[in-house]
């Protein structure tokens, strides 16, 4: 509890009896708190239950081996794991799992802003290719919000294995890397982020 009041998801408000002046000891949600609820709108608990799963705290008790082992490991993911994030998620169905929820919770906060903020950029496009689109949390919103818009969502074969699309909304396996599939418009939203060094050093992603 201490963590959480520290962490400012929670707050410990003073309150007084009314039969004497003791101090009753009680808890309340902030407003970031309101996040961590499960059945929030905008809930950023799958993204906090990835960050802290074991698997991905162990690489940061790795980095002074990784350190010490020079260009022996591409990140300190593979010297915890001995292999890459991508390739250990690959077949390992919790994890796997574990982080498409949690990057599908981080999308629904950056759905919300852009339909509000940046509708107008969508209207008139064909076609719309999300990079990294997970399991097509956005895409999903964007291909009912513009029908007239073939969506398409890119990103690793296990990622979108099993994933079903309808109407105007397609899945494709493959990577970035390598090739994009066309389109008028190409979404990146948070593979920058997730590019930079030093996630890009620590996961290997």
């Amino acid at each position: 509890m201490c963590i959480l009041i520290h962490s400012g998801f929670v707050a410990e408000p003073k309150q007084h009896t009314s039969q004497s002046d003791e101090v009753e000891k009680g808890y309340v949600l902030t407003l970031a708190g309101r996040l961590l609820l499960k059945d929030s709108e905008m809930s950023s608990r799958p993204f906090l239950l990835g960050a802290l799963d074991p698997v991905l705290m162990k690489p940061w008790q790795s980095f002074g081996a990784w350190f010490q082992n020079g260009d022996a490991n591409p990140s300190a993911f593979a010297t915890s794991h001995g292999k890459p994030f991508w390739d250990y998620a690959e077949y390992e169905p919790r994890i796997n799992h574990l982080f498409n929820e949690a990057m599908a919770g981080v999308s629904l906060l950056i759905a919300k802003v852009m339909i509000t903020k940046c509708k107008g950029f969508f209207k008139g496009l064909k076609s719309l290719v999300d990079v990294g689109g997970g399991t097509g949390t956005i895409t999903k919103i964007l291909a009912n919000i513009f029908p007239e818009m073939d969506c398409t969502v890119f990103d690793l074969p296990h990622v979108v294995a099993g994933l079903q699309g309808e109407g105007n909304l397609k899945y494709i396996g493959g990577n970035m890397l390598d090739k994009v599939p066309f389109g008028d418009a190409v979404m990146l939203k948070v593979n920058f982020a997730l590019y930079c060094c030093c996630v890009n050093q620590f996961l290997g992603i």
